[in-house]
């Protein structure tokens, strides 16, 4: 095989055997870069053989996306994992694209300062965040990766270390290059440094939870909520096969004085509707820990729905319904505020591989042109029989030439993307 000579080839970077096993493909070799230059020179390496490459950091999402063609080679950057420049009084930080969220937000806390993204996954890493466009329930007050993010440095198969955004050495003429790659799951290169925005530490956070009678009840609390004065930092529904309706909402300030202010605001709101819990999470941090993860296990089929905020209680009666009609039990958690819905089947993974392909099939089939259904979490049969991203629509053919142009050996996530891409 071509890639038998790449320790050879590339003497002064790790690199070793792998058991790591992407959706039934097994990769012969792991690198391990130690820098932006070393990245680069694997990525030239393995495009002059015309080897399958799969970036990753901690390996939160390697399940996520069809299952690869081929993959020769993994390119781990858990090495890339250094600050490179913080400017406490600019709120901007730079850093290695391998360093984990966790322990970034652990300095940055040492300056009252937080990267305002909340994914479920504690260890993901930096790059594997921006791949992934990944988040959690702050989305709403802060934005997502996208919007943070300000500027990237990444590592292409032709060799070349790019630069976008701010903090630029070398741009790429005509691409917003963190928009590009942000959610590109390592299709187009691998990303090797990014900039960040940074936001204040709120002094003092609550959570609110409200007991619902119905979605009904649901989005009128939603609506209220939304279009009172205030901010609001989260806002999460979650329903499941038991019946319960709840809605959880977070607020913060700047002060203990403003966030409690805030917190009896949005009490009288919510009581309107059943009795209210009130969390300060300096007390049970758990809560909010437990809100920010998805509502799936091992066995579970998991769904991302991305809809308008109108869409919550169609798109969890379709969650119902079909969840019953094979006979599993559902849970639901919403993004209230933004569209964004994750539905997990109860067991889904252990029903026949049809009955699977039937259960997604139908409810893409019920959603309407405002919806979509990526599936997250799936068994390997089902990975197989669908594309989880659904469909692509119109742009498909764009993001295939940008794929052409970027990558025009088709080396890098080959097969893992929208539409085979």
């Amino acid at each position: 095989m071509a890639i038998l000579d790449i320790t050879d080839k590339l003497p002064n970077i790790e690199i070793e055997n792998t058991p790591t096993n992407i959706d039934g493909v097994q990769p012969e070799y792991i690198a391990k870069p130690e820098s932006p230059t070393d990245t680069v020179e694997i990525l030239k390496y393995a495009h002059q053989k015309g080897i399958g490459v799969i970036p990753f950091g901690s390996g939160t999402k390697l399940g996520w996306g069809n299952p690869p063609q081929r993959c020769d080679l993994l390119i781990n950057t858990a090495k890339l994992d250094k600050i490179i420049e913080y400017s406490p009084d600019d709120l901007i930080v730079k850093v290695q694209a391998g360093i984990k969220l966790e322990e970034l937000q652990q300095e940055l806390r040492k300056h009252n300062q937080m990267l305002a993204l909340d994914p479920p996954e504690k260890s993901a890493t930096i790059g594997g965040i921006i791949a992934a466009n990944a988040s959690g329930p702050r989305r709403l007050r802060y934005g997502t990766t996208r919007d943070l993010l300000i500027g990237i440095t990444v590592a292409l198969t032709n060799g070349d270390l790019v630069h976008g955004g701010g903090k630029v050495v070398k741009n790429v003429a005509g691409y917003d290059l963190c928009k590009l790659f942000t959610g590109s799951l390592g299709t187009l290169g691998v990303i090797v440094e990014a900039v960040f925005r940074l936001h204040p530490l709120p002094t003092k956070s609550f959570i609110l939870k409200v007991n619902l009678k119905d979605l009904d009840q649901a989005e009128q609390c939603i609506q209220q909520v939304l279009n009172s004065y205030l901010v609001i930092s989260a806002l999460e529904a979650h329903c499941s096969s038991t019946g319960e309706v709840s809605l959880w909402c977070m607020v913060e300030g700047s002060s203990e004085n403003i966030a409690r202010s805030a917190a009896g605001a949005l009490r009288q709101i919510l009581s309107n509707y059943g009795d209210c819990q009130v969390f300060d999470l300096e007390e049970d941090p758990a809560v909010y820990n437990n809100l920010r993860q998805y509502p799936w296990e091992a066995d579970d089929l998991g769904i991302k729905f991305s809809s308008t905020i109108s869409r919550l209680k169609p798109i969890a009666m379709l969650a119902r319904s079909t969840s019953q009609r094979h006979g599993c039990e559902f849970e639901l958690r919403s993004h209230a505020g933004s569209g964004i819905t994750y539905l997990a089947v109860k067991g889904g993974k252990n029903l026949p591989v049809d009955a699977q392909v039937s259960l997604i099939q139908s409810i893409r089939e019920a959603l309407t042109s405002e919806d979509s259904a990526m599936v997250l979490e799936a068994s390997l049969p089902l990975k197989q029989r669908i594309d989880v991203w659904g469909y692509a629509g119109d742009a498909l053919p764009l993001m295939k030439r940008i794929k052409d142009q970027f990558d025009p050996a088709k080396i890098l996530s080959p097969g893992r993307f929208v539409g085979g891409i």
